[in-house]
């Protein structure tokens, strides 16, 4: 199935990606946008994943899973790897090439704006004079980032929490229907981070 789903030309690609650590991710994350673009159609007014070759609509579990079984990655890894690089233009990555694709992730419901990131970066570098001039640890970059610093409150994690299984229960082969669009109903109507 991932052979009729995944272009010749972008399978190589992914198979070598999967072999490498961190650039191998975002090489990885980068074909994944690449290739929803090229999948995704306008079907009445709605954005639907499609088959190129069949033309047949295709769910977001299986787009990640044809992705993955040329990379050799979970699903839930091509999917974090495509949300990562689809936030981080590869401007800022290269700019930035110290900090780890896990500070980026961190820092993604932190910023609207590009400039923003490169300030949220620059945040980052300066934090390292606390740290012996290494780069901040994730661990210590959370903490960093806690609005007030202090926790927010349980019901933002849960929120979150609901939003990341509603999804997966929108996206999922096995979802009836009406499960599905209820799913997503709530993922379209969940307030902006």
């Amino acid at each position: 199935m991932a052979a009729n789903l995944i272009p010749e030309q972008y399978q190589r690609i992914l198979e070598d990606a999967g072999h490498q650590a961190d650039n191998g991710k975002w090489i990885i994350g980068d074909v994944a946008v690449e290739l929803r673009s090229l999948f995704t159609v306008n079907v009445d007014g709605k954005e639907q994943l499609i088959n190129y070759r069949t033309e047949e609509p295709m769910t977001v579990s299986e787009f990640h899973r044809s992705v993955g079984a040329w990379c050799g990655k979970s699903e839930g890894t091509v999917r974090d790897c495509e949300r990562i690089s689809a936030n981080i233009p590869s401007r800022i990555r290269q700019r930035y090439d110290m900090l780890s694709r896990s500070h980026f992730r961190e820092l993604i419901p932190h910023f609207e704006t590009q400039k923003e990131l490169a300030a949220l970066c620059e945040d980052i570098l300066a934090w390292g004079d606390d740290y012996g001039g290494r780069i901040i640890s994730i661990e210590a970059l959370r903490r960093k980032l806690k609005v007030d610093n202090g926790e927010p409150p349980a019901w933002v994690a849960w929120l979150k929490r609901l939003l990341r299984n509603a999804e997966k229960i929108r996206d999922h082969d096995e979802t009836p229907p009406a499960v599905s669009k209820w799913a997503g109903d709530v993922v379209k109507g969940a307030p902006e981070e």
